[in-house]
């Protein structure tokens, strides 16, 4: 039976966390309350690289581009291995070998246009522990942008892309669209309705109505102001994007709320090698 390209917009209500660090319980111990850091490929391979390594892998793009910097919240230190961390939210996501930022800073994704984040780079931090200091938990260069989740999951190949669903995983960061017709499809802004899409994991960590609206289309979800534009979906570059689970790279420096766009080049000489 064909699903009718008739949708309506679902009435949503405020939550009190757009993005939690994790749920407040579990009945199901074989649901991941974190993601699993990669055990292959290139990311894998970009996996606690020291200063030095990272400076190396960094030559060729040292002077090119902006970063935005913030702190990634929901990043926890492990209290069973000294040293290391876990991601317990969506965002940033690096299921199936990708980085994608998809569910979280709407705001600063806000900022610009999706085609003008190519070639700028994202860098997230922890939040500052006993020693005072924010250390890198990934970086990365954006090597494609994107308005719609449809366009999203489209573009990557299937594995990734349902490595990341919204629907199949808890902490997945991409929706994912339902068989629909034809015409549907080539409906532009279909692709920002909830019924579009298959329904979210029972147990998401994004779990009212009005975080997964949001998470679709920022400029209606957004109760204190109108966006003028979409937050872009943002996937990371594979040669230039790197993860820290045992972070060692420092930045001596506070990290605000609303942190202004930075040059690579300043962050970089800023950052200093701190190992637990």
């Amino acid at each position: 039976m064909a699903i009718s390209c008739m949708v309506k917009r679902l009435n949503v209500a405020k939550a009190s966390n757009p993005c939690p660090r994790r749920r407040a319980y579990w009945d199901d111990e074989s649901e991941s309350q974190y993601q699993s850091f990669p055990s292959s490929g290139p990311l894998h391979d970009h996996l606690d690289l020291s200063f030095s390594a990272l400076q190396k892998e960094l030559a060729s793009a040292r002077e090119q581009g902006e970063v935005y910097v913030y702190v990634v919240s929901s990043v926890e230190w492990d209290k069973n291995r000294l040293g290391y961390v876990r991601q317990t939210g969506s965002a940033p996501n690096f299921q199936g070998g990708r980085v994608t930022l998809c569910t979280c800073k709407h705001q600063m994704r806000a900022l610009i246009p999706a085609n003008d984040w190519v070639g700028k780079w994202i860098a997230g931090f922890t939040r500052r522990r006993g020693d005072e200091l924010h250390r890198l938990f990934y970086l990365m260069k954006v090597e494609w942008a994107v308005e719609s989740h449809r366009e999203l999951w489209d573009y990557l190949p299937t594995a990734v892309s349902h490595a990341k669903s919204y629907t199949a995983s808890r902490l997945g960061d991409i929706f994912e669209p339902r068989s629909t017709p034809v015409e549907c499809r080539q409906k532009p802004e279909m692709h920002f309705e909830l019924s579009y899409y298959k329904k979210p994991h029972h147990r998401h960590s994004h779990d009212t109505s009005w975080q997964q609206a949001r998470d679709l289309d920022y400029r209606t979800a957004n109760q204190r102001y109108r966006p003028r534009r979409l937050a872009p979906l943002l996937l990371g570059d594979e040669r230039y994007s790197f993860l820290w689970e045992r972070p060692s790279l420092v930045y001596p420096h506070a990290i605000n709320r609303e942190e202004p766009a930075k040059l690579m080049s300043y962050l970089l000489d800023r950052i200093e090698e701190h190992r637990t």
